[in-house]
Parts: C-alpha cells; sequence; structure tokens
C-alpha cells in the first residue's frame, strides 16, 4: 500500500480538490497474517487531503466491528483530529499484532504528558478527537522521540 498510494494518488499541492474532485474509491483486501505491526498514517494523510476518495476493507478477515472502526477511524471529520493530522502530529497509527489493539503514535512536541508514562487513555480524550466511535478497536496511545 505503501508505494501503491503515491503512484495513484500524487499529492499535488494544498490545490488537490481541483485534481481529484470526482469521487473514487480505493478497495483494501487483506490476508491473513497481513494486518499485524501495519501503520495506516499514510492512508490516513492521504484521506483527509483526497476527501472524495472512499476507502473499503474487507470484512471476512477483519470482521465488520472492526472494520467499520478503521472505516470511522479514516473518515474522522472532528475538527482537532484534523488538525493533528495536517499538522503531521501523528507520526503512526499501528494495528498491533492482535487484530483488535491500535496504537496512535504522537510526536513529543504535540503529545500530553501522560501519553509518556503507560497509562491507559483519560476518559474522554477519545471524544476530544472525534476517536470514541471507533469500534472493535483498543486505542492506545505512544509518543515517538525523535
Amino acid at each position: 500500500m505503501d508505494r501503491y498510494l503515491p503512484t495513484f494518488y500524487p499529492v499535488i499541492g494544498k490545490k488537490v480538490d481541483e485534481y481529484y474532485s470526482t469521487p473514487s474509491q480505493l478497495r483494501i483486501i487483506i490476508r491473513p497474517g497481513e494486518i499485524s505491526d501495519r501503520d495506516l498514517s499514510r492512508l490516513i494523510k492521504y484521506k483527509v487531503k483526497l476527501r472524495n476518495l472512499d476507502v473499503q476493507f474487507n470484512d471476512w478477515i477483519l470482521g465488520k466491528e472492526c472494520r467499520e472502526g478503521l472505516l470511522y477511524l479514516l473518515n474522522n471529520q472532528h475538527p482537532r483530529w484534523l488538525c493533528l493530522v495536517r499538522r503531521n502530529a501523528i507520526s503512526q497509527v499501528r494495528l498491533e499484532d492482535s487484530w483488535d489493539r491500535m496504537t496512535i503514535v504522537i510526536k513529543e512536541q504535540y503529545s500530553k504528558p501522560w501519553m509518556k508514562k503507560e497509562e491507559g487513555v483519560p476518559e474522554g480524550f477519545l471524544t476530544e478527537l472525534g476517536l470514541d466511535s471507533v469500534t472493535g478497536w483498543d486505542i492506545k496511545f505512544a509518543v515517538y522521540y525523535s
């Protein structure tokens, strides 16, 4: 996927909508064993820039709840989430070995103090980012020390 996206969806400055104004669909088929340790940050950044891009995942491997959670994450239009994505504050969005765990890695300068400790996500924080409706995934946060 990392080589596919720049080939067919090259990012062209800030006027992306002029080039990609027609709706398009990207169907991602995940085979067994391919979901673990995947980084979705590039796909999330493309989805923010290409609003007319409809991304679909097969659900025969993920399951309906996990698939819907990923789609909600990709289509999240919450202003705080979009701000983090556009500022490149999100270093990675990793799907862990167990299929139901997702780690969002934030660059140190944008991180909260609690993210530097191995604690759970404070109550209400997912709502602040519009991630409270991401179903099927246990979301954790980590810090990227550059």
